[in-house]
């Protein structure tokens, strides 16, 4: 598996225990977010939590796994608008990678110092 597949399933250990085998730490984020995907009208929803390497959102319509969507949502510092991968999907909730972290890293870096952690 390539580090992309494995960045946010679970690893065990041993003895059963679970980890979170995220790469980098999580931090709340309750905003606005517009999704656009090719094809489709725009979605909106809320975000749940950032990372260096995705976001979290609330969305009401279904978006496909694997598909590559426009997002566009406000740190406290600045908007971004940045491409990222349907990586996961549990109900309403999607987990997006990020498709290029290295454009968005800094800003998000900065913004989460100024967000409180996941617990």
């Amino acid at each position: 598996m390539t580090d992309s597949e494995t960045q946010d399933k679970p690893a065990r250990y041993p003895g059963g225990g679970r980890v979170d085998a995220r790469h980098h730490p999580r931090f709340q984020l309750d905003v606005e977010i517009s999704v656009l995907v090719r094809g489709q009208p725009r979605l909106r929803g809320r975000t749940v939590d950032i990372s260096q390497s995705g976001i979290a959102a609330m969305l009401r319509l279904e978006v496909e796994m694997g598909t590559v969507a426009e997002l566009e949502f406000e740190l406290p510092q600045e908007k971004i608008s940045a491409l990222a991968v349907v990586r996961q999907r549990s109900a309403f909730r999607y987990g997006f990678q990020f498709v290029d972290p290295d454009s968005i890293r800094n800003s998000v870096r900065g913004s989460c110092a100024q967000l409180p952690p996941c617990s």
